[in-house]
């Protein structure tokens, strides 16, 4: 980018790639609608099915209009205790001085939240939450770009050996998990939760008429959420702490709006609004350390114009999130951790797809309401009890797999803190109508 610019082609034989590095090009991109392909890689789709990452068209366009409906606000803020009660619970398995994989400890807290949102509470025991994560972490593992993930497709293919395969196992453990709980759930008729699964099975139930709505359509959707609804989540989190320890004046700030906000109380819906500094700290983390850290999109028709060039048809056009969020011409300073870039009057001063964690477009991430929810209660109960001290001879370092991760995970000290009493609060943002709406 530094070198060639905004737009840069690369051509290996046939093959045309175009890395787009401005907002404006991604902003077109993301927004062309179905005229672009999403593109994933074939060990990826092998594992999801056609799920909302993987499917196209009006395949795509039928599944996300039939899932929002769970996804929506007011159906999350009724999530919200839940979340808060898996935060307390985690919580109370610490100890004063312990020492932890923070990055270990919030997929298993997001793992227990998405499979509540996604089953209700059939599947909440601890054991087998542990159980289905060991499994996600297998099927992840291969569900990536890598020389492994190919063999593994083609072993998979051979009679008897293929199913002996560590991540076709645990894939094969984790169909039987869907299936049965959808078997048994149309077996007594149970369709009236609010769960993922309860809404897709009414849905099937109720309007036969919908095209693909089969069991095999509703095993992808429930192992694309169980994939998409933890992993990114629990990343931003860890990065979050992560960064929190390194800058003690972020994180005295944040205990002081915790401490106001709060006050010793376990935090609740009606507290979003007022924790914005929270808010800024998970935007600004996601900014250095975007969950989804690249994304690609194939034109469906030749003619799509680009910055002034024509793109051939099927070249890949690669968005990378982590790229667009360390361009200091947006944001200066660019390896800098600094919260305050997100306050009302500095967000309007960038373009609008110098920021996109979430993507964009008729493919923007269905669960990103759910996604700042839990990450701002799950950050502010946390932090309102504990401080996160990250032991310095240990090393991080990033593994870009589907999401960014730390690849050695985040060892750190967790040190119990008290809860000041409340104090008067100075205003956060200069702006009193951007307070009140």
């Amino acid at each position: 980018m530094r070198e060639y610019g905004d737009l840069v082609h690369i051509q290996t034989g046939s093959r045309h790639h175009f890395y787009v590095n401005h907002p404006d090009l991604i902003e077109k991109v993301l927004l062309a609608g179905y005229a672009m392909r999403t593109s994933r890689p074939r060990p990826l789709r092998h594992m999801l099915g056609r799920g909302l990452i993987t499917s196209q068209g009006e395949l795509h366009h039928t599944m996300r209009r039939l899932m929002q409906p769970v996804f929506q606000k007011q159906m999350i803020n009724r999530q919200t205790r839940m979340i808060v009660e898996e935060s307390q619970r985690i919580m109370s398995e610490w100890t004063d001085g312990q020492t932890l994989d923070i990055a270990e400890e919030m997929t298993h807290l997001t793992l227990s939240i998405i499979v509540q949102i996604l089953f209700g509470t059939e599947c909440r025991a601890r054991d087998q939450v542990k159980r289905i994560g060991r499994a996600m972490h297998m099927v992840h593992s291969f569900g990536h770009q890598n020389p492994l993930s190919h063999l593994n497709m083609r072993i998979e293919w051979i009679p008897f050996i293929g199913k002996l395969t560590p991540p076709a196992r645990e894939r094969h453990y984790l169909d039987n998990l869907i299936y049965g709980l959808i078997k048994k759930r149309q077996a007594e008729k149970n369709l009236e939760g609010e769960d993922l699964l309860s809404l897709l099975l009414k849905l099937k139930e109720t309007h036969p008429e919908i095209e693909g709505l089969q069991n095999k359509q509703i095993r992808d959707e429930i192992f694309t959420m169980f994939l998409a609804g933890h992993e990114t989540t629990a990343n931003a989190l860890a990065w979050s702490f992560y960064l929190l320890s390194k800058h003690p004046d972020v994180e005295r700030k944040l205990h002081e709006e915790l401490d106001q906000v709060l006050g010793g109380k376990i935090p609740a819906e009606e507290n979003l609004p007022d924790l914005r500094y929270t808010r800024m700290i998970l935007s600004e983390s996601m900014r250095l350390y975007p969950p989804v850290w690249t994304l690609g999109r194939r034109p469906e028709a030749e003619g799509f114009e680009l910055g002034g060039y024509v793109i051939p048809q099927k070249s890949m056009l690669l968005l990378s999130p982590y790229l667009i969020h360390h361009d200091e011409r947006f944001f200066p300073d660019p390896e800098k951790f600094d919260p305050e870039r997100f306050r009302p009057e500095e967000e309007a001063k960038r373009p609008k797809f110098a920021y996109f964690p979430f993507g964009g477009g008729n493919r923007r991430c269905i669960g990103e309401n759910l996604a700042w929810t839990e990450g701002i209660l799950v950050l502010a109960a946390l932090a309102q009890h504990w401080h996160f001290r990250h032991i310095e001879n240990h090393r991080i370092d990033l593994e870009p797999l589907i999401s960014l991760k730390p690849r050695y995970g985040i060892r750190m000290i967790v040190e119990k803190r008290k809860p000041a009493a409340p104090r008067p609060r100075e205003p956060l943002f200069e702006n009193a109508e951007f307070i009140s709406r």
